[in-house]
């Protein structure tokens, strides 16, 4: 019973998976494509503002990110997950015809609009339908995926071009389209929308396809939950707006949430996602001394590496230790890359060596990031928000985290020219120390809890 249960839920995994893998493969791709527009034979003429422009596609992810955050709410995480997968596929068709820049900005804002309802339309969908003790294996498994598809396109690179590599991409969005058709919506899904013998159909298949009887005891708590909430929500309806605002400033909501948005800013600031989209050209940049695109290769390598420690580790050591490791360790590295990367520009003497510093220690931070801070911020982001509001508070979350990683791939061209390189990772090493220290105060440690013990904790009860 307890391996069909596990098997059902890991066959719904590696099909979410799947659409997280393409996402990540578009990602992975932004990074190569950056490093070739940017050259002055590349096959599409581009200027450096469109350039700027391509890099902070993020900026279309705050439409998605509330668009589909609320959308997600009415249809659930499934449904979600095959538009996303068909949205991706029509960006790789473009991506392969095109022959202009109009053609390349618009498949990126395809991506760009479809990334973050990928990471928290899939994460909620996989946090839903997952028992306790599987629950970070399992979100964990989705980011991962995704490093694997950034892995996965710069290793292409290798040996292909830019535009067979697009026609690629098409292959792992359609696999995840078929595979969601097969697979159930979320219980906790089913259960707020008041369809709650579709609620416990879903939790017997994902419990390992087993009978209804073997599920009542969890399906009646799930029941139970959704059906005082309804009654809440029903109530509210009937009075005034104030009190709807008032249900929305309750500390099980804001708090969370504020936590929520908290750590993805900060997940920004440290350079996460700047780095992950412009490493090919800052190895071009620090003038890395062995092939650029094998040290991107390299870079997504590590990350599969990082997450896959961080997989296994994470029901150990929980979320706070592993953020706390990482945040220290990428801090330290971007520091020791600043501080070199100056030696080297004073030219004080014989430094060649010192070459192979920077590379390895932004490789290094890449490792750490992806085994703790890149990884646990999701599954904890999943885990605080309260039921009723995760798709809607995830979307809020990735709004303003889109935001700030449009604002950084919009200027970070512009910030290496005005700060120098050494300036912006001195940036970056100092935002990792300020986000260690503040993260030590208000995360908690949600490992092995459940969804309604960590909702029962924001709001100030009991579990009983």
């Amino acid at each position: 019973m307890k391996i069909r249960s596990i098997a059902s839920q890991l066959m719904v995994t590696m099909i979410s998976n799947l659409v997280k893998f393409s996402a990540g493969s578009f990602i992975g791709f932004a990074a190569l494509l950056l490093a070739e527009l940017s050259q002055e034979n590349s096959d599409v003429k581009i200027t450096k503002g469109q350039l700027s422009w391509f890099a902070s596609y993020f900026f279309m992810g705050p439409v998605g990110a509330i668009s589909f955050g609320l959308l997600s709410h009415t249809i659930g995480g499934r449904v979600m997950l095959l538009i996303i997968s068909i949205t991706l596929s029509i960006s790789s068709i473009i991506f392969y015809f095109a022959t202009n820049s109009t053609m390349i900005l618009v498949a990126q804002a395809f991506v760009g609009l479809m990334l973050p309802p990928t990471a928290s339309c899939g994460t909620t969908y996989i946090t839903e339908i997952a028992d306790p003790h599987l629950r970070s294996l399992l979100i964990t498994s989705g980011y991962l995926s995704m490093s694997f598809g950034m892995f996965f396109v710069m290793l292409m690179r290798l040996f292909f071009k830019w535009k067979i590599i697009a026609a690629v991409l098409l292959i792992f969005p359609a696999m995840g389209f078929f595979g969601m058709l097969f697979v159930p919506n979320s219980p906790h899904w089913l259960a707020r929308n008041g369809r709650f013998e579709e609620a416990e159909v879903a939790l017997a298949w994902l419990r390992g396809w087993t009978t209804l009887d073997n599920v009542r005891t969890e399906f009646l708590a799930l029941k139970e939950s959704n059906i005082k909430v309804k009654s809440d929500d029903t109530r509210s309806r009937k009075q005034s707006i104030s009190v709807l605002i008032k249900s929305c400033t309750q500390r099980s909501l804001w708090i969370p949430l504020s936590i929520t948005c908290y750590v993805l800013i900060m997940l920004d600031l440290v350079g996460c996602n700047t780095i992950k989209t412009f490493n090919v050209v800052i190895f071009r940049k620090i003038e890395t001394p062995f092939d650029i695109y094998l040290a991107g290769a390299i870079y997504d390598g590590v990350r599969i590496i990082g997450g896959i420690i961080c997989m296994f580790c994470i029901n150990t050591l929980g979320k706070r230790k592993l953020l706390f490791i990482s945040l220290f360790g990428a801090g330290t590295a971007h520091i020791v890359v600043a501080i070199v990367v100056h030696l080297i520009k004073l030219e004080i003497g014989n430094l060649t060596y010192l070459l192979w510093i920077p590379p390895v220690m932004i490789i290094f931070a890449s490792f750490i990031l992806s085994m703790g801070v890149e990884k646990v911020t999701y599954v904890l982001n999943s885990e605080i928000l309260p039921n009723r509001f995760r798709e809607i508070g995830m979307g809020m979350g990735r709004c303003l985290s889109g935001l700030i990683s449009a604002m950084f791939g919009q200027v970070f061209l512009y910030m290496v020219d005005a700060m120098t390189i050494e300036g912006v990772f001195l940036f970056f090493g100092i935002n990792g120390f300020i986000a260690l220290v503040t993260l030590y105060f208000i995360v908690p440690e949600t490992e092995g809890k459940t969804l309604i013990e960590i909702e029962n904790h924001f709001a100030g009860k009991r579990t009983t």
